[in-house]
């Protein structure tokens, strides 16, 4: 019998309904509806709480295999008050990327309208980045969500910062087969590598060392940040008589956001890592 139904029959044997259980527990009657029907599991705390509660020992109410689940379906961190600090990074994540999005889109409108392009951040290359940088911000709004409704296990994970490195492997594709050159692709292929790592980790219940996401979440947020540098002192270098300095940090500005932001995300999943590699460590014991 699975971790669900020994949580429904002994509730159901103690004569409570969810309402009840979910009231003694501080959580909400839709958290245990999800426990009993396996698609959640508590976290270990709480789940100490209810065999405390309904009188049986944890061995009782968890067998062998739920333990193998627990890491992977409940959330990834605990927490409140680390849960509350999660969801403030993403929330200034998405705060970033709706900013850049506010800053560039002006110049991007413009451009369309007057069909011109110019060697300041007027190119073809920086409409190809609209598309993604909108999906961006998107998948952060829809990370904060789900950070407060405490949903962040590993496949969520997996999904967000999936998505955010799936989209530059894409913006870099798209940019090299317009361009015709290999710049691209170069800069596609660390994206990419580092796109496989943190879906192979997030993604397996196996018990992979953390590593392997600490050194390619590292390399791509030092990859990232010295190309915004690179790309400060090409736009102050070379501004025209139509685009002054102060616009081109403006523009500029438009360009390091999500950089900040893709750090801010980098820095989470290498913590995440961190956690998930432990719990799998104490669930696999329990086995």
């Amino acid at each position: 019998m699975e971790f669900g139904e020994k949580l429904k029959s002994l509730r159901e044997e103690k004569g409570m309904t969810q309402q009840t259980l979910a009231d003694h527990l501080y959580v909400t009657r839709q958290a245990v509806s999800k426990w009993e029907c396996g698609s959640r599991y508590p976290d270990l705390m709480t789940t100490k709480k209810i065999a405390d509660y309904l009188n049986v020992s944890i061995d009782e109410l968890v067998s062998g295999d739920d333990w193998k689940d627990f890491a992977e379906k409940q959330p990834v961190i605990e927490s409140g008050k680390t849960a509350r600090i999660q969801t403030a990074l993403y929330s200034i994540a998405a705060f970033l990327y709706l900013n850049q999005l506010a800053i560039k889109l002006p110049f991007y409108v413009k451009v369309l309208m007057n069909s011109t392009f110019t060697s300041v951040g007027f190119t073809r290359d920086d409409l190809f980045s609209l598309l993604p940088n909108l999906v961006l911000a998107i998948i952060s709004c829809y990370a904060v969500i789900q950070s407060v409704k405490r949903n962040v296990g590993p496949k969520m994970i997996a999904c967000i910062t999936g998505v955010y490195l799936g989209s530059n492997v894409l913006f870099f594709t798209c940019v090299s087969l317009y361009t015709k050159s290999y710049e691209g692709l170069l800069s596609a292929i660390p994206e990419l590598i580092c796109l496989v790592v943190i879906l192979l980790f997030f993604e397996q219940k196996t018990r992979r060392n953390p590593w392997s996401v600490y050194i390619v979440c590292g390399i791509h947020i030092f990859i990232s940040c010295g190309y915004s540098i690179f790309l400060m002192f090409d736009m102050w270098n070379s501004p025209t008589k139509a685009v002054s300095q102060l616009q081109v940090m403006g523009i500029y500005l438009g360009s390091i956001l999500p950089t900040i932001s893709l750090a801010i995300i980098m820095v989470l999943t290498i913590v995440q890592a961190k956690i998930v590699s432990q719990k799998r460590k104490l669930e696999a014991k329990k086995v």
